[in-house]
């Protein structure tokens, strides 16, 4: 029974795959991204197999899907294709997230020994989501989270994506080795977080838990950043708007390389 569900949801993954990639249609970068992307897909699958089988542990067709976007982008990445892609096009026209596009504001990296925490919110009347990612000063991406949020406003979402990141990031256990940094392009949060007497009440528990974390930490810097240079964040937040409920990840591997330079 549990293989057999196995089977339909490998073969509703892969035909959803199949159709993102003839959309996408990559010049330049369609022998990459169709490498990677059956990779990811494989890698994806087989690990969900092995949950379901092993650990009785079920994932829907809908998330595996985004699992395996999500791993491909984050793939990509890994070997320095930044200049190919634009984050805000991957999710829904792969075709042109190939073409390098000119922005004025693109996304600056932490200094060695620092850590970023691109964060966003979105708000539609029907949904809202959160989302984020955190970098290293490579441009490496360590983690992130993309869910829904309770419909209640924009700014509220903004806020719901502070808060999620810095639990996030106590959960990881990396803040007693790097210094962390946030991007958002919301100021009126930003203003918020830094500024008690500007905190709607309404909102106070979530204040008291990002006051909460952030105490555990001597510095945690909060600054503002234009929508053109928080583009990832900003489309795992659109995401996040079209889930049931929150995903997460982080990746300890990737400090190895980091840790040695901070010796």
């Amino acid at each position: 029974m549990r293989l057999r569900a196995v089977v339909r949801g490998a073969k509703w993954v892969w035909k959803q795959i199949f159709i993102f990639l003839l959309i996408a249609d990559l010049p330049g970068l369609s022998k990459s991204v169709w490498l990677i992307t059956v990779s990811a897909a494989l890698w994806s699958v087989w690990l969900a197999s092995n949950e379901l089988v092993f650990d009785n542990k079920a994932i829907s067709q809908k998330d595996l899907l985004f699992t395996v976007k999500m791993r491909t982008l984050i793939w990509i990445k890994a070997i320095k294709e930044n200049d190919l892609l634009c984050d805000a096009d991957w999710w829904n026209n792969p075709r042109g997230c190939s073409l390098a596009k000119s922005s004025p504001v693109v996304w600056c990296p932490p200094a060695v020994g620092n850590l970023k925490f691109n964060v966003d919110g979105a708000f539609k009347d029907s949904a809202a989501g959160c989302g984020g990612v955190l970098r290293t000063h490579n441009g490496d991406i360590v983690a992130l989270f993309s869910g829904p949020v309770d419909q209640i406003c924009a700014d509220f979402s903004e806020l719901v994506a502070v808060m999620v990141a810095l639990s996030l990031f106590l959960e990881t256990g990396w803040g007693y080795s790097f210094r962390l940094s946030f991007e958002s392009d919301s100021q009126e949060v930003l203003k918020w977080v830094e500024n008690i007497s500007s905190r709607p009440w309404r909102w106070w528990d979530c204040f008291e838990e990002i006051d909460k974390i952030r105490s555990q930490y001597t510095e945690v810097r909060f600054e503002y950043v234009p929508r053109e240079g928080n583009g990832m964040a900003d489309q795992l937040a659109k995401q996040g708007m079209q889930r049931q409920n929150l995903f997460k990840a982080w990746w300890q591997n990737k400090f190895c390389f980091l840790k040695s330079l901070m010796k």
